[in-house]
């Protein structure tokens, strides 16, 4: 997809498809047909454009050759842009660490340092982590510092990442963040506990301190994504009052593989069973 113009609110827009190649495959049991969407107002100016590639089989094969814009469905649409957020409009927030740092019971939240990369790196050859989150295999203690550096050097594009650290001896027993998009204005959850500190509230205590403070800074949906067979995860959410909104299929890649993920969601007016 290219944007070669604006598209403002008002504008009357219509899809105009080309198709600028069909080819066999290099097997020839295959077409290949690349078609040009051109996205097309009503002065005639064409703000976006879109390659699409289509691979055509069986019966669809012979139609490919002899129309390739009938058997790809390059039927043309219409429509009004009611609205869109330009990068101007979109939330902007200030992202620091908040001080004093969040607490609650015998947990609490705050940034990183580079002295918990040796916990980190213990934390991360629990083959649950590794399965589950997007930590390394076999991290080490020094690319546990440069992880703990990247990250708190992200904080002010809105990748918040704290340290879960037990409120009376400060040694750690996690991490929980929230990746904050400014155009939904909403913030992706994500949270891991070193497995000797699992089973005693520490994640729901962390993800609660979590999302009442990024509420409070207006983010206005939170969210996790969450592998189905997670199922403490899955359980947490629920218990946390996310709404299961579904799976999304096949919804990122994740270590050489791209499993589905079980989409949860809260809203501020959503209730929150801790409070």
């Amino acid at each position: 997809m290219k944007f070669r113009g604006p598209v403002r609110p008002g504008d009357r827009l219509h899809d105009r498809a080309t198709v600028v190649e069909k080819r066999l495959s290099s097997k020839g049991d295959r077409g290949v047909v690349t078609a040009r969407h051109e996205i097309v107002n009503q002065n005639g100016d064409v703000p976006i454009t879109i390659d699409v590639v289509s691979l055509i089989a069986g019966s669809n094969l012979r139609s490919m050759i002899v129309d390739s814009t009938r058997s790809v469905g390059l039927s043309p649409i219409a429509g009004s842009v009611r609205h869109i957020r330009e990068p101007t409009e979109w939330t902007t927030m200030e992202w620091v660490p908040p001080k004093p740092r969040l607490q609650g019971g015998d947990v609490a939240l705050r940034p990183f340092r580079a002295s918990d990369a040796a916990a980190v790196a213990s934390a991360c050859r629990d083959p649950d982590i590794l399965r589950f989150t997007f930590m390394k295999d076999g991290l080490t203690e020094a690319e546990a510092g440069e992880w703990i550096e990247t990250g708190n050097e992200r904080w002010p594009k809105g990748h918040l990442r704290f340290a879960v650290v037990d409120a009376h001896d400060d040694h750690l027993l996690g991490q929980v963040g929230l990746n904050f998009n400014p155009r939904h204005v909403s913030a992706e959850a994500h949270y891991w506990v070193a497995a000797s500190e699992r089973g005693r509230g520490v994640a729901s205590r962390a993800l609660s301190l979590l999302i009442d403070w990024g509420l409070s800074k207006g983010i206005e949906r939170v969210f996790l994504v969450i592998h189905p067979e997670n199922n403490p995860s899955n359980r947490l959410a629920a218990r946390l009052g996310f709404i299961r909104e579904g799976v999304l299929r096949s919804y990122e890649p994740i270590k050489g593989d791209r499993p589905d993920l079980v989409s949860w969601s809260l809203l501020p007016s959503d209730p929150r069973p801790w409070r």
